[in-house]
């Protein structure tokens, strides 16, 4: 922005750009529904919303491990930080800090602080704050924030009022599980993300080529709106998944399908933060 002299044209603004590349690969699942399905069934569309609901659990686990495996994890973002059980550094140029769980740790103070930072580097102030599920029980009962809001109306602790405790617009808990067993062995659930760790960065409120953000996720709309036959977009408002049904005379029995085709990529890796061992206790621990 420049002082217009009488007469003279305004002064153009551009900034430079560079190029880059996705991969948006097909990815896919069927659950078959047999006749003898619909017959023992009282309501006779139960079994196709109950495959419905298999197929779009399934989708959204898979894209939440993909998005921990892309996003979530050191080595990704350009501010990375460990939690100690004592004697961090204390200053904002270091990968160390005390882990919340320890006495004296003041989680608000240090969130507001690397936000600070964040927005001194790049211009950009940090609005979401991802936790882990560790993480998050204990700010749940952290005296810090309890202390806080005991006497506000709710007096309970909710992720809109942790929204307000870090001063950034979301918090969101990545809690997803999944079952890592083979099938036939015992199972073995876990969390798809490191429960101790979280991810602190900004997010375009409405993506866009000409706003920066930490990632995107590129959909390949154009392959899932060419298939063919009865189709429905997925219940989500990104449209990230195309579901499909029919009918094979062979079998004979009814399928339905969900198809997904995207990539993930961390766009701006200054726009983000890993911060891992934010807790010291495992809280879900036996």
């Amino acid at each position: 922005m420049r002082r217009k002299a009488y007469g003279d044209r305004p002064v153009q603004g551009s900034y430079k750009t560079r190029n880059d590349s996705f991969w948006c690969e097909n990815n896919a699942l069927e659950k078959v529904i047999d006749p003898a399905d619909i017959a023992n069934s009282p309501d006779p569309m139960a079994p196709f919303e109950g495959a419905v609901n298999y197929l779009t659990l399934n989708a959204k686990l898979s894209m939440d491990k993909e998005w921990a495996e892309t996003f979530f994890r050191p080595g990704v973002w350009a501010f990375e930080y460990h939690g100690v059980a004592a004697n961090p550094s204390g200053t904002a140029d270091t990968g160390d800090f005390l882990q919340w769980d320890q006495a004296g740790a003041m989680p608000a103070q240090f969130i507001r602080t690397r936000a600070t930072r964040m927005k001194l580097l790049t211009g950009r102030r940090p609005n979401t704050l991802v936790i882990g599920e560790n993480v998050y029980n204990f700010l749940a009962f952290s005296p810090d924030f309890v202390d806080r809001i005991k006497y506000t109306q709710k007096g309970v602790v909710d992720l809109d009022m942790m929204a307000g405790f870090f001063d950034v617009d979301r918090v969101l808990v990545a809690g997803g599980v999944i079952n890592t067993a083979e099938e036939g062995l015992p199972d073995d659930f876990e969390f798809i993300i490191d429960a101790n760790s979280m991810w602190l960065g900004f997010v375009a409120p409405r993506p866009s080529k000409d706003i920066p953000s930490a990632g995107y996720i590129f959909n390949w709309r154009g392959f899932l709106g060419a298939m063919k036959g009865p189709q429905s977009d997925a219940a989500n408002a990104a449209g990230l998944a195309v579901i499909r049904r029919g009918y094979d005379d062979r079998a004979p029995a009814d399928w339905i399908q969900i198809h997904t085709a995207y990539d993930m990529k961390a766009t701006a890796p200054d726009l983000g933060m890993f911060f891992s061992d934010v807790v010291g206790e495992d809280l879900l621990a036996e």
